[in-house]
């Protein structure tokens, strides 16, 4: 009922404004779009060497809306076409995967030694250490099953930090039609950067 009344309705994104026009039965027309405000560094630039290992880069709460899981199980069919492949994985750990287990615990218990040499837990970074990773991204991935306002993707978008060749996004993040699954994701992008 209020929503009706008001004289402005504001979100931060397109896909969230369809999203409340729909929830709420009003028109999208109603709905600001405001995106969240993120500085800009232009003259920031990053070389790509050719010819040396990707990195590829998640950053976020390792739980289960995050996707990470799906991520987990693309890295071994990743590494079977790219063995150099790195993975970095940025932020808090739960437990939130099979047995109650953390992503770090599951990697332990369920990869072969191959595969875990490639897979790195961060942890939680401050700000200058995450900067510093992400400047030195092949790949930036988010697998999001659900982001309610995806926060820390505007920053990576659109700060120095956000150097990453390549992105993955998820539909949720994006919404773009159906989503691509992230082992067909990656594997297509990773083809695509060395074949340049």
């Amino acid at each position: 009922l209020q929503t009706h009344r008001a004289d402005v309705l504001v979100t931060h994104s397109d896909a969230h404004r369809h999203r409340m026009a729909a929830e709420l039965s009003i028109d999208p027309h109603r709905i600001v779009v405001i995106p969240h405000g993120i500085p800009v560094d232009i003259e920031f630039k990053r070389d790509y060497p050719e010819n040396r290992d990707v990195t590829v880069v998640f950053l976020g709460r390792l739980e289960k809306r995050k996707g990470v899981m799906e991520l987990l199980k693309a890295i071994p069919i990743v590494l079977s076409a790219a063995p150099g492949t790195r993975f970095l994985l940025i932020g808090h750990d739960r437990a939130h995967c099979p047995g109650g287990r953390t992503h770090r615990q599951f990697v332990e218990d369920e990869f072969p030694g191959a595969v875990r040499r490639q897979i790195i837990f961060a942890g939680t970074l401050d700000d200058a250490d995450v900067t510093r990773h992400l400047q030195s991204a092949d790949i930036f991935v988010a697998p999001s099953l659900y982001e309610s306002f995806g926060l820390v993707y505007p920053p990576v978008g659109n700060q120095p930090s956000s150097t990453a060749r390549y992105w993955i996004i998820s539909s949720a993040i994006q919404k773009l039609g159906a989503a691509t699954p992230v082992t067909e994701t990656i594997r297509m992008t990773w083809s695509g950067s060395r074949s340049r």
